[in-house]
């Protein structure tokens, strides 16, 4: 059975029943298939019931490449050349005040206006999109929002690690990702459901990661070398070491009210448990 087959087993049964606005997390490393959960998600619900989905993506949410560039500079007068925070994608990167925003203006019932990011743009080092979508409850019912790091809870105090992942990185600057996490928190805790898509080996990113980019190579007949692969995942790594394990075990939502589904390297599922 696959991670979208134990998602809708999941959830529909608890989305029929819902009275107002629901906000459902879907989290998983990069290359799980959490994003094409997410799509395929909101077309079921579409499809199969009385109710509206729409998928957000917590990459949609990213700081415009201007607000980047600003961040990037004070990573080097302010915060000792920070470089997990030099380039998307980290706590820290996106407009999560916008973000809250959007998710709370959905869960009162009143117009909410979502954005998008176009990766493409800026030389590839992505810019906002300047068209924004306006919505209206009841015309949305439930939003699927996704994410790499959705869920991760911050850990205040950075413990020791013996990991040389971890340890490539400065405290200082872990704790800085850390502190930018805490902000994250408002709105990860809107999400009343969740998928969480677990990995025994997070390592396994790499591979996905890779297969990804040999299909974009074959597709468009360009795209990183296997080598700029794994230092573009590397960047991820010291979050993923610190904080998803956790995720796994505690859940992004209330106690009962999170599905954790295990995958191997194939994405085949290999376990699934409610928390």
């Amino acid at each position: 059975m696959s991670v979208l087959q134990k998602s809708i087993d999941f959830l529909i049964p608890l989305i029929k029943q819902i009275t107002g606005p629901v906000v459902i997390g879907i989290s998983g490393p990069q290359g799980s298939g959490k994003t094409t959960v997410s799509s395929k998600l909101t077309d079921y619900v579409n499809e199969n019931t009385d109710l509206q989905a729409i998928t957000l993506s917590l990459d949609d949410f990213y700081l415009t490449y201007n607000d980047q560039i600003k961040l990037n500079q004070l990573c080097v007068d302010k915060y000792d050349g920070n470089k997990l925070l030099q380039g998307r994608g980290l706590p820290g990167t996106h407009d999560i005040d916008l973000l809250t925003e959007v998710l709370e203006n959905f869960l009162k019932g009143m117009e909410f206006h979502t954005v998008g990011y176009d990766k493409s743009l800026q030389n590839g080092k992505g810019d906002r999109i300047p068209e924004a979508k306006t919505f209206n409850p009841p015309k949305v019912d439930v939003i699927f929002l996704e994410g790499w790091f959705l869920g991760f809870k911050p850990l205040v105090d950075i413990p020791k690690s013996t990991d040389p992942i971890v340890n490539q990185h400065k405290p200082q600057h872990l704790k800085l990702v850390d502190d930018f996490l805490i902000k994250y928190q408002r709105a990860f805790g809107y999400c009343q459901y969740s998928v969480i898509i677990e990995t025994p080996d997070i390592d396994n990113v790499f591979q996905w990661r890779l297969q990804q980019e040999h299909q974009l190579i074959r597709e468009r007949g360009m795209g990183m070398t296997d080598n700029e692969v794994k230092l573009f995942v590397d960047r991820y790594m010291p979050v993923y070491k610190l904080y998803y394990h956790e995720l796994c075990n505690s859940g992004l939502s209330t106690k009962g009210n999170n599905l954790v589904v295990k995958i191997d390297i194939d994405r085949s599922v290999v376990g699934a448990q409610i928390i």
